[in-house]
């Protein structure tokens, strides 16, 4: 996790986006809004494409837009000075402690 905020604060480094910006503007969040609309249609459509077709072509669609999305988030996190760390440990702790559903397609329970 600490390697891909060093590369994604790197990359805002040198395009002169925002980095730990404590108060942003709102044409920056409006920006940060933006791309997480657009990469997550990117990865929905790489999906649909996988869903139609099992090829190595599509599955290499999948992982290229979900690492966009990935990188945009945490660029996200970058911009806002948001603690991406602290909060992922927390989330996957919570994660960890959630019951399994009824069905591998649902999301785990919060209670057993």
């Amino acid at each position: 996790m600490f390697n891909l905020m060093k590369d994604v604060r790197r990359f805002h480094k040198k395009f002169g986006h925002a980095i730990c910006d404590h108060n942003p503007s709102p044409d920056v969040l409006a920006f940060r809004r933006a791309l997480i609309r657009e990469e997550s249609n990117e990865l929905r459509e790489a999906l649909a494409n996988l869903q139609n077709e099992y090829t190595i072509t599509n599955l290499r669609e999948v992982a290229r837009e979900a690492s966009d999305l990935i990188y945009v988030a945490i660029g996200t996190c970058v911009a806002v000075g948001a603690p991406l760390v602290e909060a992922w440990e927390k989330v996957h702790m919570a994660n960890m402690q959630k019951f399994p559903a009824k069905s591998p397609l649902e999301k785990p329970r919060k209670s057993a």
